[in-house]
């Protein structure tokens, strides 16, 4: 409101808005800094009172932070807490008695204040009469007056305009000449809205065709029907099929297991066959034994 008035109503221009801007600013940082020295004095004050009550306590020979009389509070709390109890509920009542006194008093003040309504009372007054049917049913009807008016207000506007000779500052050559040009532009806007549907029903009729001819070509899939039957089982449930595999790889090498064992002991059964005769391993044995 300041920066309102100094602008507007006493006419100072930006000159005298920066000026209040800037006193104000030297004002917050002036109470900026003496806050900051009142904090530092009572941290100053703290640490101080902290070690004083350590040294004292060093003194007396405990490295406790209490004095005597807290600690006699508090040793006395401990012993008979139905004591420490009653007193603080009794303190605690008396805050609320003198809390609700003030209270009440503050709000003696507040109802002795007078009114700071921006109505007036001749205009309070006619606010209060105008909650009354009458008024009501008045204002309606001026209402309804009003929108009358302004629709026969409207319908006169509306015959002035429709009688009112019409102005233009085309000529009528050029009026002419733009008149063919619409035309011309809604017949070529027609015929490429023509084309454009032919271009699609053809194209519409290609792709039917096309998508025959598709479906009447042999299938080149390299799998049969049984693999492909499998494979869109597999897409559906890959963990059933995976569990399905497994137990078709365990069944594979079980058989391959079989098939081996019974082929090492059919060879292990057949009889010996080599080309050299009995004469010539039994020479081939002595000499053996020999060396």
């Amino acid at each position: 409101m300041e920066l309102h008035r100094r602008f507007f109503v006493e006419n100072q221009g930006m000159s005298g808005v920066n000026e209040l801007i800037e006193a104000r600013c030297k004002e917050a940082l002036e109470q900026d800094r003496r806050m900051a020295r009142e904090h530092r004095g009572k941290l100053r004050k703290l640490h101080e009172d902290f070690d004083e009550k350590l040294k004292s306590a060093l003194v007396n020979g405990s490295t406790s932070i209490w004095t005597q009389e807290e600690r006699q509070r508090l040793e006395t709390a401990r012993h008979d807490p139905q004591e420490v109890r009653a007193k603080l509920t009794k303190e605690l009542r008396e805050v609320t008695r003198s809390f609700r006194q003030a209270k009440g008093a503050m709000t003696e003040r507040v109802r002795q204040r007078p009114c700071l309504n921006v109505w007036s009372k001749e205009d309070a007054a006619r606010l209060a009469a105008a909650k009354g049917d009458e008024v009501t049913k008045k204002l309606g009807k001026q209402l309804k007056e009003q929108g009358a008016a302004f629709q026969d207000e409207k319908k006169a506007m509306l015959a002035r305009i429709a009688a009112s000779p019409r102005r233009s500052f085309w000529s009528e050559e050029k009026k002419a000449e733009m008149q063919e040009i619409r035309q011309e532009s809604c017949k070529l806007r027609q015929d490429s809205e023509k084309q454009l549907r032919e271009a699609k029903l053809a194209w519409q009729e290609n792709k039917k065709a096309m998508m025959e001819k598709v479906r009447e070509l042999p299938s080149l899939s390299f799998r049969d029907s049984a693999e492909l039957k499998e494979l869109s089982e597999a897409k559906r449930d890959p963990q059933q099929t995976k569990k399905e595999m497994l137990q078709h790889m365990h069944d594979l090498e079980r058989t391959a297991r079989a098939k081996k064992a019974a082929m090492l002991e059919k060879l292990q059964n057949s009889p010996r066959k080599t080309f050299w005769t009995a004469e010539e391993r039994e020479a081939l044995e002595v000499k053996s034994q020999l060396r």
